[in-house]
């Protein structure tokens, strides 16, 4: 039997490369193939596609070595008409020798408006089998990730290759079915994959989406489930991401494998039962992390109809949970037996057993404290995190006058105000901007504008003798100070400095000096017939 490597055709076009099972596709085709891989993107440019790959696979060595050589990024957008690629761009990956498209990008989340879910995974696919039409190789093969649950309300055994159904538990799975109708009749040859619910790496534990089945463990060991709503009986159909993703590999360069769909899930036998998984994840906790939880009850959730009328209930709290529970439930209640026979005919069976990935994917879980892994940085994460709907985030300036609170928006607000003003001054990512003041809402708003526009903070203590400050302006290349301290501008009042000095806080403004609200009422002025844009290439009014 010849090896991927002695079959293989050309190069890889990718989608979703930043997602979880994108990172672990990447993985297993950098071992598997010699080919180039060339992972779609979004950005303002190459080099900041290139570094954003770096910052999500720092942690990767063989990830992060492999950028800009055989890994190589391409500016793009699935929701856009050729990918938002011009004929030009087009036609140089033509001359790529592409032969094989993966298309993993894909909305995933079952809260999505209808609108959000058929932009990405139904007009999105069919953007990408376009593109791979456009590709000039005849025998462009196109490999795409759908999900185990377009079975929606089938029950009992569900074939590999039988006719989709028209009724689904969530528009998730609708959108996706949707999508697979448009790949079967596309006119290209194609491998459909179908995956169970994605977990962390087998060994690792590693994983960047902490959803499904790590939200019940997340409030199963937190002990804030006493009672668990499925059948202690109830089989969970997990599957790690290193399985999904070899498994992907060897099908997508074996020729046997085009025209057929395959459910990358484990077999039936090896599923575990919610309370054989229950069991063993507090056997973890209290050998690992000290903590004894009380078994929970494992009671069947009542008719979906009871559940949606206490969710008309005045505790907020609790309809979230409820609310989390109801969109769950498909994926804990069904009464789904997945076909393997495609799949156990051209591919090797999934190593090891759950009981061995278990304590990897809780170790992994526990140390990220089950905290979201996104490519976000931390200063756009900030912005997020403020306004969240569970969770938000108030300031609070204290001062001899008494105390004035900032919501989470207000925040933001003047977060972007400011970066207004730094794209006003002409600042640039790598810029070095100095920074002193007291503790209030202003110093923590302008620090964050400035990682936001990818420029360097250079704090400076308020106190700091002015031949040192002067020392650190100049070796450190600054070419803005803003001064939130009187007692800073009386230190710097003697000294000639060669870049401007912009005053918040209770710094008083002098000659040669503007204040930060003057900066703020000139940018917002210049920028009225401008939009604004970060790296990331995120719009300013959108955060």
């Amino acid at each position: 039997m010849k090896s991927v490597r002695e079959v293989k055709k050309g190069n890889i076009f990718l989608t979703g490369a930043t997602g979880h099972l994108g990172t672990e596709m990447v993985h297993q085709l950098l071992a598997a193939t010699d080919s180039r891989i060339y992972v779609l993107m979004r950005g303002a440019t190459l080099e900041e596609a290139q570094e954003r790959l770096r910052t999500l696979w720092w942690e990767e060595k063989e990830l992060y070595d492999a950028v800009g050589k055989r890994v190589i990024p391409v500016l793009g957008d699935i929701t856009k008409k050729r990918l938002g690629m011009s004929a030009e761009e087009q036609a140089l990956l033509q001359s790529a020798g592409i032969t094989h498209v993966v298309h993993c990008a894909a909305e995933t989340s079952i809260m999505k408006s209808r609108k959000e879910l058929w932009d990405i995974n139904v007009h999105g696919t069919k953007h990408v089998l376009n593109f791979a039409k456009n590709m000039g190789e005849a025998s462009c093969t196109l490999a795409y990730i759908s999900t185990a649950y377009v079975a929606g309300r089938k029950r009992g055994i569900i074939r590999e290759d039988e006719p989709l159904p028209d009724r689904f538990f969530s528009l998730y799975e609708e959108s996706k079915a949707e999508a697979e109708r448009r790949v079967r009749t596309s006119g290209l040859d194609w491998i459909i994959l179908r995956p169970g619910m994605i977990i962390g790496h087998s060994v690792t534990g590693r994983t960047r989406n902490f959803n499904t089945v790590y939200y019940v463990m997340k409030l199963l060991l937190q002990g804030r489930m006493p009672i668990v709503p499925i059948s202690s009986r109830q089989t969970v159909n997990i599957v790690p991401v290193d399985y999904v993703a070899k498994t992907s590999v060897q099908l997508l360069f074996n020729e046997k494998a085009i025209g057929n769909t395959f459910h990358l899930t484990l077999p039936h036998q090896q599923l575990p039962q919610a309370g054989q998984l229950i069991e063993a994840a507090l056997k973890w906790t209290a050998s690992n992390l000290h903590i004894r939880i009380k078994r929970p009850h494992c009671i069947p959730l009542p008719a979906l109809g009871k559940l949606k009328e206490l969710l008309d209930n005045d505790n907020e709290q609790q309809r979230g949970f409820l609310r989390n529970l109801l969109m769950l439930t498909p994926y804990f209640n069904d009464n789904h037996q997945f076909d393997r026979s495609h799949t156990d005919l051209l591919t090797t069976p999934p190593d090891g057993h759950w009981q061995e990935w278990l304590p990897a994917m809780l170790s992994f879980a526990c140390r990220h404290n089950f905290m979201q892994r996104t490519s976000r940085s931390i200063f756009e994460q900030a912005m997020v995190r403020r306004t969240s709907k569970h969770y938000p985030i108030t300031y609070y300036n204290i001062s001899k006058e008494g105390t004035t609170k900032v919501t989470g928006r207000e925040m933001n607000a003047l977060v972007n105000d400011i970066v207004r003003v730094l794209h006003h001054l002409q600042v640039k990512p790598s810029d070095r901007i100095a920074l002193t003041g007291i503790n209030c809402t202003e110093q923590a708003a302008i620090d964050g504008a400035i990682g936001l526009v990818g420029a360097v903070s250079v704090p400076i203590y308020y106190t700091t003798p002015a031949a040192e400050t002067q020392l650190l302006l100049q070796r450190s290349g600054a070419t803005l100070f803003f001064v939130g301290d009187e007692r800073m501008m009386a230190q710097i009042a003697p000294l000639t400095l060669a870049i401007p000095v912009i005053t918040f806080a209770n710094a008083p403004a002098s000659a040669g000096t503007q204040s930060l609200q003057q900066l703020i009422a000139q940018a917002t002025e210049a920028a009225a017939c401008e939009k604004w844009t970060f790296p990331g290439g995120h719009a300013l009014s959108t955060i």
